[in-house]
C-alpha cells in the first residue's frame, strides 16, 4: 500500500474521546465522532494501523461523512501485539489538518498492554531469547516465538529481574546518548514518556542540566542518572532478593 508524503505543518489533535477502535484480529473496526472539530467537512479521514516501520492506511470517508471501508485486514502485520493506530484528517493538497497518534484498541488484552514497552513475538531471533527493537515509533520488546508461552516468559520473575534492568539501561542510553534528547514534557513522544517514568517512578530525579559544551563531565552525569534509574527499578521490584528466593525454591 502506497503512503503519500504529507505536510504536517500546523495540524490539530483529535480528542481521544472522539475515537473508538476495537480489534477483531486480523481486522479492526472504528467509530469516529469528528463533528464540531473546526475542520472542513470535505477533509478526508484516514486511519493508519502501524507497528514500528510497518503501517497500513485505510480511508474512512470525510469529516462530515464517516464511511468505514469494507476491508480493514491487518494480517500483513503478522500479530496483533504492539499494533497502534493513528487517525488523521487531510485536505485536498495532502496537508494533515488534525491527527492523533498512539491509539490503542479499546478491547486490547490487558496482559499485553504496556504504554512504555509493548511486547511481541518474533520468529527472527534465532538463539536470542529477546531483543529490543528501537527502529520505529516506539521501543518494542521482541521475544523469541519458539517459546510456547512467550508472554508468560516475559511476565515471569526470572525474566523481569534479569532482563528489565538491562532494557531500561539500553532505552535510556539510547534516548540520552544516541538521540541526545532531554525533553520530559512532550507526552506524545515516547522518549519523553520514558524520561518522565525514570524521574517519577524509578526515583532518578531531574535530569542533569545540559552543559555549555559536550564534555566528558556531562556524559558521566547522564550515565550516573541512568544507573540511578536502573537501581530504582531494582529496589522497587526487589530484583536481587526476589531472584534469590526463586533460585532457592528451584533448588529444593
Amino acid at each position: 500500500m502506497t503512503v503519500r508524503r504529507i505536510n504536517y505543518t500546523g495540524r490539530k489533535r483529535f480528542e481521544r474521546k472522539r475515537i473508538s477502535i476495537e480489534m477483531d484480529w486480523p481486522a479492526f473496526s472504528a467509530a469516529l465522532d469528528l463533528n464540531d472539530c473546526g475542520l472542513p467537512e470535505t477533509a478526508r479521514v484516514f486511519i493508519e494501523a502501524y507497528r514500528q516501520t510497518a503501517r497500513f492506511r485505510f480511508p474512512f470517508g470525510t469529516v462530515a461523512n464517516i464511511c468505514p471501508p469494507g476491508n480493514t485486514d491487518l494480517s500483513g502485520l503478522e500479530t496483533p501485539e504492539g499494533v497502534l493506530f493513528r487517525v488523521m484528517a487531510v485536505d485536498t493538497d495532502g496537508k494533515i489538518l488534525a491527527r492523533t497518534d498512539r491509539i490503542r484498541p479499546d478491547n486490547e488484552n490487558p496482559a499485553t498492554r504496556d504504554s512504555l514497552l509493548p511486547v511481541r513475538p518474533s520468529d527472527q531471533l534465532g538463539e536470542q531469547i529477546y531483543r529490543l527493537d528501537l527502529g520505529g515509533d516506539e521501543p518494542i520488546l521482541e521475544v523469541n516465538s519458539s517459546f510456547d508461552d512467550w508472554l508468560a516468559l516475559v511476565q515471569s520473575a526470572q525474566f523481569s529481574t534479569l532482563a528489565f534492568p538491562a532494557l531500561i539501561r539500553e532505552i535510556l542510553t539510547y534516548i540520552l546518548a544516541i538521540e541526545r534528547y532531554r525533553d520530559a514534557g512532550d507526552m506524545d513522544d515516547w522518549k519523553s514518556q520514558w524520561l518522565l517514568f525514570a524521574q517519577r517512578q524509578l526515583g532518578a530525579g531531574p535530569l542533569p542540566p545540559p552543559p555549555e559544551d559536550d564534555g566528558d563531565d556531562d556524559a558521566q552525569a547522564l550515565l550516573d542518572w541512568i544507573e540511578q534509574a536502573v537501581a530504582g527499578f531494582c529496589e522497587k521490584h526487589h530484583a536481587a532478593s526476589g531472584y534469590l528466593l526463586h533460585w532457592r525454591e528451584e533448588e529444593q
